[in-house]
């Protein structure tokens, strides 16, 4: 079956995510404005392509969202998403998507807590999150970069059963890395789909 223009270009595809995504989107206002407030966006965008694994959602040349994790300390790790009102017509997929990376990519980050924040208002966003699998932790009153407050999310997965209730990953398993090999796994897997 051959897909028409307008079918293909409609479809949401997941690639690993590169720095200059961040200039390409054109994100959702209250994000827009977090932005401003951070500064060298460049810079930060750099360090989350390199600070974990990371991947960009898009609709032909459309780019609709960039998301990411980067590791606190072994075990856990800080989820964050820059997402365009574009995913609003393409909600379903993009659930699905990063429910998808989630399934797949957790376990084997071996993160065991992936948090995550949303700007206090943002109802859609904490609804979002929680059909995710994240669990409302409370208020964070002036977190975000312009002062506004945030709401903490947190997805857990289950311990590794044990007597000691050891964590998901070894002790001995090193430092959680997002290295060059790790990162050609990942965009061979985002190849083959």
């Amino acid at each position: 079956m051959i897909l028409s223009t307008t079918a293909a270009a409609s479809r949401l595809r997941i690639r690993p995510f590169d720095a200059g995504d961040v200039e390409r989107i054109e994100p959702r206002a209250a994000a827009r404005r977090e932005l401003l407030a951070l500064g060298d966006t460049a810079a930060r965008a750099a360090m989350c392509a390199e600070a974990g694994p990371a991947f960009t959602g898009f609709c032909g040349d459309r780019l609709v969202f960039c998301a990411g994790a980067i590791e606190l300390w072994p075990g856990v790790a800080e989820g964050w998403a820059l997402v365009s009102p574009l995913v609003e017509r393409r909600r379903v997929a993009f659930h699905r998507a990063i429910l998808g990376l989630l399934a797949r990519h957790q376990p084997a980050w071996r993160c065991h807590r992936l948090q995550a924040t949303v700007r206090q208002g943002e109802a859609a966003a904490a609804r979002w999150l929680s059909r995710l699998g994240f669990v409302y932790e409370g208020r964070m009153a002036g977190y975000g970069p312009d002062g506004a407050d945030h709401l903490r999310f947190a997805r857990i997965l289950p311990m590794a059963p044990s007597a000691s209730d050891a964590p998901l990953r070894a002790p001995d398993a090193g430092p959680w890395t997002y290295d060059a090999t790790t990162r050609r796994a990942v965009e061979a897997e985002l190849l083959a789909a």
